[in-house]
């Protein structure tokens, strides 16, 4: 992520706990958790260290595109 001074912010996939996808074939439709930990940065953000938590749904519109909504929750330390 980018703040608007051109900061950056580093994350990545946490091992634990799993994040997590699950799809209904019958209408296409699909939740997911994604877990993220923080891993440094530039700037601001340099040592930056934390955790995040990603919630979202969506649906497939076409074979290639999905539309989807997310929030994101978490510290930084």
């Amino acid at each position: 992520d980018t703040a608007a001074n051109g900061d950056q912010l580093f994350r990545v996939i946490a091992p634990e706990p799993a994040s997590t996808l699950c799809f209904d074939f019958t209408d296409e439709r699909f939740t997911f958790t994604l877990y993220l930990d923080i891993v440094g940065g530039t700037g601001r953000f340099e040592g930056a260290s934390g955790s995040a938590v990603t919630n979202g749904s969506g649906q497939n519109v076409s074979e290639d595109h999905s539309a989807f909504s997310f929030s994101i929750e978490g510290r930084i330390d």
